[in-house]
């Protein structure tokens, strides 16, 4: 199963029925999800760690536009996936303030027409999250194990360092500091681009 991202997460029964419309942040919408939560408190950002879909009604926002354009800053600062506003108790419509700001900053920004229980949406989709880690640790433990088989049949690196490579659909490089690139396998790519790559790679700050 596919990690779940804001796109999925609109998908899911209970947010369809909200009738969701995407106002801001089109472009991240593949954006994944860590986990849902809902909250009213003006603080909020604060408390949040990144990566949640943050579902509310924006009782804690505040009136003012410089009010609301510091709240979606602090949010996309704070790492939030995607802001989901129900309208109807603070907001008739989500303020041009909230939107040109989300927008400005990247983070999905959705309005919520219909009325939705969060619970059941948070619900919903915190179970699509666990089943999406429960498959990546299943795939992870029978490639493990397929590993370890051709060990024992007596399979040598590059051979397993191949397999790897095709598992997982990317290249795979064995790298040792001091010595360089010990073996590369390129999974379909040129091995002159996959060491290209990593040359690039390897010299950027966040490496």
């Amino acid at each position: 199963m596919a990690e779940v991202t804001v796109e999925t997460a609109l998908g899911v029964p209970a947010l369809r029925r909200g009738a969701p419309q995407v106002l801001a942040g089109r472009g991240a919408l593949k954006r994944p999800i860590r986990w849902a939560h809902s909250s009213e408190v003006p603080n909020l950002p604060a408390l949040l760690r990144g990566g949640e879909l943050l579902l509310m009604t924006g009782m804690g926002i505040g009136r003012r536009p410089a009010d609301q354009r510091r709240f979606i800053r602090e949010l996309a600062d704070r790492g939030v996936a995607a802001l989901v506003v129900e309208l109807g108790q603070a907001f008739r419509s989500v303020p041009p303030a909230m939107v040109e700001e989300a927008e400005t900053r990247g983070l999905p920004l959705v309005a919520l027409r219909n009325e939705v229980a969060f619970v059941d949406a948070t619900e919903a989709i915190h179970s699509r999250i666990v089943s999406a880690r429960l498959a990546v640790t299943a795939r992870a433990e029978a490639l493990h194990a397929e590993l370890a088989r051709r060990t024992v049949e007596g399979a040598e690196l590059p051979d397993l360092l191949d397999a790897l490579a095709e598992a997982i659909g990317n290249p795979v490089l064995l790298d040792r500091a001091g010595h360089g690139v010990l073996y590369q396998a390129g999974h379909r790519s040129p091995a002159e681009d996959v060491l290209a790559a990593w040359d690039l790679a390897r010299g950027a700050d966040d490496a």
